[in-house]
């Protein structure tokens, strides 16, 4: 069975995985003109690992990571430029310091 997402033209939208019915393993999500729009992972229907997002032209937007569904460690955000806007820090879903 076919998990992935497609835009209506037939391009993949979103390669999806799942575990047990849950959601489970690597997502990619693509912009319509194939460039990678983010990653993410889970394991057992819960964000888990490094998620990491990007402009249309493929510079990087952001990256974090997740514990379990909680955002945990530095979140970096970019600007289209590629210089760092915003630095987040988060443990255990809390936020510790912006």
């Amino acid at each position: 069975m076919d998990n992935n997402k497609y835009y209506r033209d037939g391009q993949l939208k979103e390669s999806r995985s799942y575990k047990n019915n849950l959601r489970h393993g690597q997502w990619i999500n693509y912009y319509k003109s194939g460039q990678i729009h983010y990653k993410q992972s889970y394991i057992d229907d819960k964000l888990h690992g490094k998620k990491v997002s990007y402009y249309q032209d493929g510079t990087l937007a952001f990256q974090g990571s997740f514990n379990f569904g909680k955002r945990d460690g530095h979140w970096i955000y970019f600007s289209d430029k590629g210089k760092i806007v915003k630095n987040i820090l988060y443990k255990n879903g809390k936020l510790i310091s912006s």
